[in-house]
């Protein structure tokens, strides 16, 4: 008998420094067993890009709620 199937994901967190300021890219694959990244998305803004990031994070939680908090 098997126990629960263990959920894995990426986000990957790519930051250029640039002279109008940062280049943020995510590339996120919500579940590394069965494919590939999302298609890239890319920020000017850190705090949108941490947005998206929070969001991924609550994602991998059944109900929604951050563990450990």
């Amino acid at each position: 008998m098997h126990g629960p199937r263990t959920h894995a994901a990426v986000c990957l967190i790519r930051v250029e420094s640039q002279p109008s300021g940062l280049l943020i890219s995510l590339i996120i694959t919500r579940d590394v067993t069965l494919g590939g990244p999302e298609p890239s998305r890319h920020f000017s803004d850190a705090d949108a890009a941490a947005d998206v990031v929070a969001d991924f994070l609550r994602s991998m939680t059944q109900d929604g709620t951050e563990r450990g908090a």
